[in-house]
């Protein structure tokens, strides 16, 4: 999962990301460009040094990176963290495993969809 932050979205480390931070398997800070560029910096920053002290699944510290869709920098450096993540995940087995659970999860949600219609 890819979380995506505003550069300046203020209280950017508030108690309230923190769970989804936990589950990000790559921060990107967007708009990083023009007038917002330093505080994408900021931003960055500070969720650089914050996620070292968070649970994160399968051990791997996620990277910050910044993006820019307007002066497409950083673009390729996400894309490039996408493959290697694929890659990490294909090889240690866990993308096998999320699909497993994943499968687990919709058949019953959609067995409780089909419950639920019917009564």
């Amino acid at each position: 999962m890819i979380l995506i932050l505003p550069p300046a979205g203020g209280d950017e480390l508030q108690g309230v990301k923190k769970g989804i931070m936990e589950v990000a398997d790559c921060i990107v800070v967007n708009k990083a460009d023009g007038q917002l560029l330093p505080a994408a910096r900021r931003t960055a920053a500070d969720y650089s040094s914050a996620t070292p002290f968070l649970n994160h699944p399968y051990g791997r510290k996620p990277p910050v990176l910044m993006v820019s869709s307007e002066t497409k920098e950083g673009l390729d450096e996400l894309w490039t963290e996408i493959c290697q993540f694929r890659q990490f995940m294909t090889e240690e087995g866990h993308l096998q495993e999320k699909r497993k659970d994943q499968a687990h999860y919709w058949m019953w949600k959609n067995l409780q969809n089909i419950i639920a219609a019917r009564t």
